[in-house]
Parts: structure tokens; C-alpha cells; sequence
């Protein structure tokens, strides 16, 4: 992330890992760029998520075992766990992270709740329509109740919450569908 030569408010900071490079997590000064900053962060944390939410439980473990103990924190942080990440060694953090993926991955099964809320959302021809159709149809507390399941914020305007749901179910859905297409042999002629 460059400062586009605005004054930094805190030293460069500089983040290595194996599977995102380094990363400039500089503060920012005005508002434009610390919104900027948000939509690049967003896209690392999508990029950074995506190989793990694709790849099979074995390829997990291989993967997170190459990673370092900040990268291990930092993908914690991406999926939002939160509990006793900071003083957690590297094989608790691996743990928590094949669990959580896990956890992710049974939610979006075709026949569960989540699966078929996302699984509707993902076929609405955009976001906001998909968010529309959340407010429209789910109270306040059940919405709460999904962004629980889902590691999401509790607090919020309806239509706010709305939208994380929204954003996060179409990611993820999108994410391992792809990831159970390519499990799957094509078919033989």
C-alpha cells in the first residue's frame, strides 16, 4: 500500500508472510486514504483467505505449518477469531484455524441453513438486490444470529448487518463451491 506521498502518522510498518509477500500496514492521514486502505486491506484479506478456503484438509495442514507465527496470527484475523490468538503458540493457532475453516465449511453445506441462505444470495444478480431480500425477510435477531455463527458483528443497523452477511456468504460460498468443483472428476464421455 503506497502513501501517495501524504505525511504518515506512524512509522511504515512492514508485514512478511508466505502467502501474501510483504505488506506496508501504514497509517494513513486523511479520510480518502485511510478508506483506500480499507478496500486494499479487504482485498488482501480475501486474497489471503482464498487459498485456504479452496484447498483440501491435507493441503491445509501443509500449508499453515509453512507459516510463520505472524502469518499464522494474521489469517486468525482474517477469519476474525479472536480467542487467545496473542498468546497462543504455532500449533494452537494451526488448530484454531483448520477448526474455524472446518466450521466454515460444514455452515455452507447445501442442506444446512447457511448453505441455502448463501446459496440464494449467491444467485441474486447483485449485492445490494441480495441485501434487500436479507431486510426483507429476516428479523433484526436472526440476522444477529447468522453474524454469531459466522465470527460477524453483532452491532448495527439492520441493513448494515445485512450487508456483512450478504458480502461474507457470497465470498465464502463462492470460495468453496470453487474449491468442490475442482474436487469433483469430470464426467466421462
Amino acid at each position: 500500500v503506497q502513501s501517495f506521498a501524504l505525511p504518515h502518522r506512524r512509522a511504515n510498518r512492514m508485514h512478511t508472510s508466505s502467502f501474501c509477500g510483504d505488506i506496508d500496514v501504514t497509517a494513513m492521514e486523511t479520510n480518502a486514504t485511510r478508506a483506500a486502505g480499507a478496500v486494499v486491506a479487504g482485498a488482501i484479506v480475501t486474497n489471503v483467505l482464498l487459498p485456504f478456503r479452496r484447498a483440501s484438509t491435507e493441503d491445509r495442514k501443509q500449508m499453515l505449518q509453512r507459516e510463520d507465527l505472524s502469518g499464522l496470527r494474521a489469517l486468525c484475523n482474517a477469519l476474525r477469531v479472536k480467542s487467545g490468538v496473542s498468546k497462543a503458540g504455532k500449533d494452537a493457532l494451526v488448530d484454531k484455524v483448520l477448526a474455524t475453516l472446518a466450521w466454515d465449511d460444514a455452515i455452507y453445506k447445501p442442506d444446512s441453513s447457511a448453505g441455502k441462505l448463501a446459496t440464494v444470495l449467491a444467485r441474486m444478480p447483485d449485492a445490494n438486490a441480495a441485501t434487500d431480500q436479507v431486510v426483507r425477510n429476516f428479523k433484526l435477531k436472526d440476522l444477529k444470529q447468522f453474524c454469531k455463527v459466522l465470527r460477524l458483528p453483532l452491532s448495527g443497523k439492520k441493513i448494515d448487518l445485512a450487508q456483512c452477511l450478504v458480502d461474507e456468504m457470497r465470498y465464502t460460498l463462492d470460495a468453496i463451491s470453487a474449491r468442490q468443483e475442482e474436487d469433483v472428476p469430470p464426467a466421462r464421455e
